[in-house]
C-alpha cells in the first residue's frame, strides 16, 4: 500500500475475507497508509493498519469484522 486511505485498504483486504467487514469510523477510513501487509493474513493486516490510527478490530464470529475507535 503506498498512501492509500484505511477505506480504501479495507475494502480491498476484505475480498481475503469470509463474510462481512465493516468500518463503523469515517475519521479512521480517512487516514492515510504506507507499508507491506501479509494477505495470506488478511485478519491480521487489517489490525496492523488500523492500529497506528488508534482502531481496533472486533470479530463477532466467523462472518463479521467491525473495524472503529474505542
Amino acid at each position: 500500500a503506498d498512501d492509500q486511505s484505511v477505506a480504501e485498504l479495507v475494502q480491498a483486504l476484505a475480498r481475503y475475507l469470509p463474510g462481512t467487514v465493516l468500518l463503523r469510523d469515517e475519521a479512521l477510513g480517512a487516514k492515510r497508509v504506507t507499508g507491506v501487509y501479509d494477505l495470506r493474513k488478511p485478519e491480521v493486516a487489517l489490525r496492523a493498519v488500523v492500529r497506528p490510527h488508534g482502531g481496533e478490530v472486533r470479530s463477532y464470529g466467523p462472518w463479521l469484522l467491525v473495524l472503529s475507535k474505542p
